[in-house]
């Protein structure tokens, strides 16, 4: 390993479908190792948060990597891992003031961030590009949250219930709809009912007497 140059690897996915399908982790996990092969690259970890949101500060394994990074990384003349690779800028962050937290981090360690859909370079135009990416980037998911809100409302209006049912609820398929509906699910509805009547009266019973 002594004639390539270690890095780590981020890879993140926000839904399910992204997990499975389409650009999701075993796709970016290939295109990197792609990329580190004709590169001589060594990719020492890989860390792939799963399911978090675009919006979310809150990323275990980028956290974990920005750990191991500062523990690898402490002689400034002499890094260990000298690359952070990602396939895209926004597995980061598609927010622009996390974007901006998280990437200064990794600059902190000595490390380069490098994209295999963007060329980064440290001059002011890229920061430039870099800065109004991220702002598109948020603009299109506040607005595809903004416009699936607006649905749910409208769907409510019309009276379906676009969100998780309620425990004491299950859902079944419509007679002659392809739709499904909530109906109660017993016994656990007609229990639930009986606490929150007797809530509301200040009557509480012990709970054995609602088993």
């Amino acid at each position: 390993m002594s004639d390539l140059t270690n890095a780590y690897a981020y890879l993140r996915v926000s839904s399910d479908g992204q997990a499975l399908y389409g650009n999701g982790l075993n796709w970016q996990r290939w295109a990197i190792e792609e990329y580190a092969d004709r590169n001589k690259i060594y990719i020492e970890k890989f860390y792939k948060d799963e399911w978090v949101s675009w919006s979310s500060a809150s990323r275990k394994w980028l956290d974990e990597l920005l750990k191991d990074l500062k523990k690898a990384n402490k002689n400034k003349n002499n890094p260990k891992i000298k690359y952070v690779i990602v396939d895209d800028i926004d597995r980061i962050a598609r927010d622009m003031r996390i974007w901006l937290d998280k990437t200064e981090e990794i600059k902190s360690t000595w490390a380069t961030i490098i994209s295999l859909k963007q060329s980064l370079e440290d001059t002011p135009e890229w920061r430039l590009y870099a800065g109004m990416t991220m702002l598109n980037k948020q603009y299109e998911r506040e607005n595809n949250w903004r416009r699936v809100r607006s649905r749910q409302e409208q769907r409510m209006k019309d009276w379906y219930w676009c969100f998780q049912v309620p425990v004491w609820y299950k859902t079944v398929k419509a007679p002659n709809w392809w739709w499904r509906i909530a109906v109660p699910d017993e016994p656990n509805f007609t229990k639930v009912s009986q606490w929150l009547k007797l809530l509301a009266n200040w009557t509480l019973p012990t709970q054995k007497a609602l088993i």
